[in-house]
């Protein structure tokens, strides 16, 4: 299958997910969600991390935290 990783050297995968390396993510697979300029579908790794910068904020422990009692009364 060509969208497979095969690998005899477990270090291997250190060198695929850390912060030094910026990849993009496959076209064809993200684009097969039918939408475009969306957070989740943008493969172009620079204007990915712009979008992801703009929302990061929202997620961070302090915004949940500050959220709290919102989300104990709703479950």
């Amino acid at each position: 299958m060509p969208l497979q990783l095969h690998f005899a050297k477990p270090t291997a995968y250190n060198e695929i997910y850390n912060a030094q390396n910026k990849w993009n993510k496959d076209h064809t697979y993200y684009r097969s969600f039918d939408t475009n300029a969306s957070f989740f579908s943008e493969c172009d790794y620079l204007r990915a991390k712009h979008r992801k910068a703009l929302i990061s904020n929202m997620f961070s422990k302090t915004a949940i935290s500050e959220l709290h009692h919102l989300i104990r009364d709703k479950v």
